[in-house]
């Protein structure tokens, strides 16, 4: 039988890495909605959206509420897809399997699989992560990865 090429999985385009890797080739996905009279024709965003999103979102558009029982991964993006308000998403945390790699928060995403040699960049002048500006902000990779740190160990209690 043939052996699978690279190439026979699709492109990321001019994005880095490829699915089952934590660069943005193999998280980002682009999303197109139609919702006439509520999500606003011919809008592009580059605002972070998750799928985590999509049940309080949509919770929330069919007039539900939310179990307070639990924790819900996600947040109600609802007012962003209307067109007004930004996304209120601002965090997102990549793993691989179990293992937590990246954190993005804001325009900057921290690649800490390999915590003493870090990747730090600015996803929305750098898209395509070809420029890692961790050595330039030591304080920022610092913050981000006491995020990613506080993080694990909150996922961690469960």
């Amino acid at each position: 039988h043939e052996v699978i090429k690279p190439w026979d999985a699709g492109t990321s385009g001019l994005l880095r890495g490829s699915k089952g890797q934590t660069y943005e080739g193999g998280f980002r996905v682009p999303a197109i909605m139609r919702w006439p009279g509520q999500v606003p024709a011919n809008t592009v965003s580059s605002d972070i959206v998750t799928t985590m999103d999509l049940f309080p979102t949509l919770i929330n558009a069919a007039g539900g509420t939310l179990p307070d029982d639990r924790t819900i991964d996600g947040n109600d993006v609802i007012d962003h897809l209307r067109g007004s308000a930004p996304s209120s998403t601002k965090t997102l945390y990549y793993f691989s399997g179990n293992n937590l790699h990246a954190v993005r928060h804001g325009e900057w995403k921290l690649m800490a699989s390999d915590p003493e040699n870090p990747e730090l960049y600015h996803l929305n002048k750098d898209p395509g992560e070809q420029f890692n500006r961790a050595g330039e902000k030591p304080d920022l990779v610092g913050e981000l990865l006491e995020m990613m740190f506080e993080f694990e160990d909150s996922v961690n209690e469960w």
